[in-house]
């Protein structure tokens, strides 16, 4: 019997010291140097998290939020910061705003002043700057680059969730060190809604009614969004697409209407642009459905449709839309099963390791 517990003592041992039972369920520790490859297929090495960031892109700056970073964060654009997003989740956000950098008129201003930061030992030029969705981001690496910063990661088109998932987690590594607990949690949304549909014999079919506020016109996506992505990704079809027609969307209200005249079983995905300009469902109802109450709509939140944890929630909200019977309730977690049920994860370490070596070894010696 002593044999047999010393045996189960150092196989537990083992497997602690080797982390085989290491925290599943929490950030990552990287073992040595980790590449990142943004979005333009550069490589940059990265052998300790970044001791200071800045985020260009509302979606780098909440995506390094929720990843626990806010304190690492030194400068934004303007449309990151709390005043203009009015995001609860940026209050504590402590960042200098360096304007827009949606064009090259500003370029100057932004390199110059993180130069400046440099000279002051604010940052250093090994420190990491996240450039997203506009093409001025490549024009302004240069400039940043030719300034000597060595860690400039541009991310210009992102279009379906598994381009989201890898850029938080590149994001994670630049930050954190390490893959963060948030980019399981995302691949655990996307497994449960793959296992979900794998069974259903006809994919329900929804789109998304995009609104112009500076014209109050109303377009339907066709390709090349996340929010797109996002119907086809949560296993449904988008009868909107059509590869005749250039461009992410088009038509008009007439086009949604009579998208619907042929099939009333569609889920509209309608965008928030529309409630955040004073608008309700009902108002969108009766100026394009004629009061057609029958119609399922649903209100396609912004931060969905962006390079950012949130779109996890996004593809839970969508495929629950299109699947009610399959899919309900908070998004899964990967501290749950493939069935909802909690996984159990041990921290094995100190205190932790001892209890569950001690627990083993008591049911070994109490057995008959």
């Amino acid at each position: 019997m002593k044999t047999n517990v010393l045996f189960v003592l150092a196989v537990v041992a083992a497997l602690a010291s080797g982390g085989v039972l290491a925290g599943l369920g929490g950030d990552s520790d990287a073992a040595g140097p980790l590449t990142v490859t943004d979005g333009e297929g550069r490589e940059f090495q990265y052998d300790k998290p970044a001791d200071h960031v800045v985020t260009m892109g509302f979606a780098s700056t909440l995506t390094v939020v929720e990843l626990g970073a806010v304190d690492k964060i030194i400068g934004v654009d303007h449309y990151s910061t709390y005043d203009y997003k009015k995001d609860e989740r940026l209050k504590n956000l402590d960042a200098t705003d360096l304007g827009s950098y949606y064009s090259a008129s500003n370029n100057d201003l932004i390199a110059s002043t993180l130069v400046q930061w440099v000279e002051a030992g604010k940052m250093s030029l090994d420190d990491t700057v996240i450039l997203t969705a506009y093409s001025n981001s490549k024009a302004l690496r240069t400039i940043l680059e030719g300034h000597g910063f060595t860690h400039v990661l541009v991310y210009l088109t992102i279009t379906d969730y598994d381009q989201i998932v890898e850029f938080v987690n590149d994001v994670s590594i630049a930050v954190t060190g390490g893959t963060s607990k948030l980019v399981d949690d995302m691949k655990a949304v996307r497994d449960a809604v793959n296992k979900g549909v794998a069974g259903v014999p006809e994919k329900s079919k929804g789109i998304a009614v995009w609104y112009t506020a500076s014209t109050g016109e109303f377009t339907v996506g066709n390709t090349g969004s996340i929010a797109v992505s996002l119907i086809e990704a949560a296993g449904g079809v988008n009868p909107a697409r059509d590869a005749s027609v250039g461009g992410t969307t088009y038509g008009n209200a007439s086009t949604v209407l009579d998208m619907l005249k042929d099939d009333a079983d569609i889920v509209v995905f309608l965008s928030d642009v529309y409630i955040n300009n004073n608008h309700t469902v009902t108002d969108f109802r009766n100026a394009v459905l004629g009061g057609d109450s029958s119609i399922k709509i649903v209100v396609l939140k912004d931060n969905w449709n962006n390079y950012c944890p949130d779109a996890a929630e996004g593809l839970w909200a969508v495929a629950s839309a299109l699947y009610p019977d399959l899919f309900a309730g908070e998004p899964p977690t990967a501290d749950e099963g493939s069935d909802g049920v909690p996984v159990l994860y041990m921290a094995i370490g100190g205190v932790a390791a001892a209890i569950v070596i001690a627990a083993i070894a008591l049911y070994i010696m109490r057995r008959p």
